[in-house]
């Protein structure tokens, strides 16, 4: 939906106001060129921008038009060539620059991107030792070439080596390997990102850093650190994957005292009963199930149940774990809903955990007659009973 003249003509007096005001001076050390980004990424034309930045090639309006095309650059061939060129401009003008690492290539023009590719990469050996130079290339290079990301990543943890978030940055990197389709270093890639990572945990659980300094916050932590060892799992890279659950919980995490109290409070006992199933461990795989169904709180119904390892047991022929788990799930449930009665504001939950309910039983039912259930909530393995969706 196009923006109303009123609001155009508001978006195009901010840039002037805010050029007038700042005497056509950039300062990288306030919020203001990103404020001037901002305006520009609201308006739906600044022709008479333009106009003034072709008459006086002004770096303050330079800033102005980046804001406009970055978010509009998908529009024609003609924005996305022109927001190149105000791309490398920004680059060879302001390499440094706090706002370089939000300019992110969004365009499909592969010729465009690999000029800009090129321009940060001839600051980089331009600037050999500029930290900030070469986190700036790999931010902008992370999603489409990894590779150099990944190098300059690298460069910048030798270079600055008390910061852990160049430690965090290598993994995030090497995942995108790793991911990658038809890569022939893809284990290579996985053990990368898991030893980077432990660095990363051992840094920010050791040393005294303040955690406002931490780019990512608690709960991404711990999310990174089970999808690491889900990854390392399926890469029957089982001590990996089980020293990492393990660092969950370190006291230095700041998690409150067991694996129980995190967010994602199922996976990392899904992913110990079926590391522990690799191993030939079954007796330790059924109690990771039964923790799993554990769910003492009534005032609060379980967010949702990971049925991956229910299932794997299942395939493995234990029927009577898995009855018992969804029996406790069952009436964890009950009990909750019994509780719910009386409070209209659980009227959505409730309907969301009775279907759930509903469901288990009848899986109870198929195991008990045939000794075999297919354990799916329809959308996903998990079902998250403050979803809204039936």
């Amino acid at each position: 939906m196009a923006a109303s003249p009123h609001k155009q003509n508001d978006a195009v007096d901010k840039i002037f106001s805010l050029q007038a005001e700042h005497k056509d001076t950039l300062d990288f050390t306030t919020n203001m060129p990103l404020r001037l980004f901002q305006a520009g990424t609201q308006a739906t034309e600044l022709k008479q921008v333009e106009k003034k930045f072709d008459m006086t090639g002004s770096n303050f309006l330079l800033i102005a038009l980046l804001g406009f095309y970055w978010k509009n650059h998908f529009d024609s061939k003609r924005k996305q060539k022109t927001f190149g060129d105000l791309l490398i401009k920004f680059v060879d003008l302001f390499p440094d620059a706090d706002l370089a690492s939000i300019l992110s290539y969004r365009g499909s023009d592969d010729n465009n991107f690999r000029n800009v590719r090129k321009a940060w990469l001839r600051q980089t050996k331009l600037f050999p030792q500029n930290v900030r130079i070469a986190t700036n290339a790999a931010s902008f290079l992370m999603d489409f070439c990894p590779d150099d990301a990944l190098v300059l990543y690298e460069h910048a943890e030798q270079m600055d080596p008390k910061n852990p978030n160049w430690l965090a940055r290598i993994t995030l990197v090497c995942l995108n390997l790793a991911y990658s389709e038809g890569r022939f270093d893809h284990l290579e890639s996985t053990l990368k990102s898991i030893q980077s990572w432990n660095k990363f945990l051992s840094r920010i659980t050791t040393e005294d850093i303040n955690p406002n300094d931490i780019e990512l916050n608690q709960i991404l932590i711990e999310e990174k650190t089970l999808e690491l060892a889900e990854l390392a799992l399926s890469n029957r890279l089982l001590k990996e994957a089980f020293d990492l659950i393990s660092r969950l919980d370190e006291r230095a995490l700041q998690i409150e005292g067991n694996l129980a109290q995190i967010s994602t409070r199922d996976k990392p006992h899904s992913l110990l009963g079926r590391i522990y199933l690799a191993e030939g461990k079954f007796v330790e795989a059924k109690e990771q199930l039964k923790i799993m169904g554990d769910f003492p709180n009534e005032s609060s119904p379980h967010p949702y149940y990971e049925l991956v390892l229910a299932n794997t047991l299942l395939n493995c022929g234990f029927s009577a774990a898995v009855s018992d788990y969804l029996q406790q799930c069952v009436r964890a449930d009950s009990a909750w809903l019994e509780n719910a009665k009386a409070d209209p504001r659980h009227d959505s939950s409730s309907k969301e955990v009775k279907n759930r309910c509903q469901k288990m039983t009848a899986w109870l039912k198929s195991l008990k007659q045939d000794g075999t259930a297919t354990l799916n909530f329809g959308h996903s393995h998990y079902n998250c009973c403050c979803d809204d969706t039936a």
